[in-house]
């Protein structure tokens, strides 16, 4: 089984959207800062939901959408600057 993930920093703070085959495992990592990147530096390590899926391929499949979206509004919010 393959899951695809959203963590949040607060409520309406930073997110995070990842897959994973192993869901407790990757939360515990990431709350103890064991990956060095984005999350570590926002802090965050709250799950907020997660999807079970078949493959691997239908788990990144679902993650993609969900950065993307967060990349526009990113995006969207920097302009003119």
């Amino acid at each position: 089984m393959f899951y695809t993930y959203l963590l949040a920093s607060k409520r309406y703070g930073t997110l995070y959207c990842g897959h994973t085959d192993d869901i407790a495992e990757r939360v515990y990592k990431h709350k103890e800062k064991i990956f060095k990147g984005f999350t570590a530096k926002y802090g965050v390590h709250t799950l907020v939901r997660y999807e079970p899926h078949d493959s691997r391929e239908g788990a990144f499949r679902r993650e993609r959408p969900d950065q993307e979206v967060e990349a526009g509004v990113e995006n969207r919010s920097n302009r003119g600057k």
